[in-house]
């Protein structure tokens, strides 16, 4: 049951992870090529909504609406975040509480609600805090500086 709930949560995050690269015309995913830049945009679209699509049966077959109402929020909210993050790109009144939102609102979300469907399950009730902490702000923060203040050139990450 636990390897079920952890498929749905790394569909989820490979699916936003095939988006992104699309809306950012990113031709480069952690050094390699996107899977947009080899199969082009619409095939990358069109497998991150099967990813989707697959990971909300998983949820649905596990049977857990705990489970389904943690995960299906945090999808609502990284696509929500995305949105944001497109209005705000470039914009130099952008605040940091807006910044905050959004990288609160993307894959820290989902690591977010990764601990949280833990914690819902008895998995990990003493570690649920500090996961969830860390998956909030950590690996997005990290993600940002590095690429905004490095320019993304150590792992070949896009500027900007």
């Amino acid at each position: 049951r636990h390897i079920g709930l952890a498929a749905c949560v790394e569909f989820i995050h490979t699916a936003t992870l095939l988006h992104d690269d699309v809306v950012d015309e990113s031709d480069l995913r952690r050094g390699a090529a996107s899977a947009n830049a080899v199969w082009g945009n619409k095939s990358s679209v069109l497998v991150g909504d099967f990813l989707f699509s697959r990971a909300f049966e998983l949820m649905v077959e596990d049977g857990n609406l705990d489970v389904l109402r943690i995960l299906s929020h945090a999808s609502s909210v990284i696509a929500e975040g995305e949105v944001l993050q497109l209005v705000t790109a470039n914009d130099t009144e952008t605040t940091e509480a807006d910044y905050l939102e959004v990288i609160g609102s993307k894959t820290a979300k989902l690591f977010a609600a990764a601990a949280e469907v833990a914690r819902a399950e008895g998995i990990a009730e003493n570690g649920y805090r500090l996961v969830s902490s860390v998956g909030r702000w950590g690996g997005q923060t990290i993600d940002h500086l590095h690429v905004h203040l490095m320019g993304g050139r150590a792992f070949d990450w896009p500027p900007g």
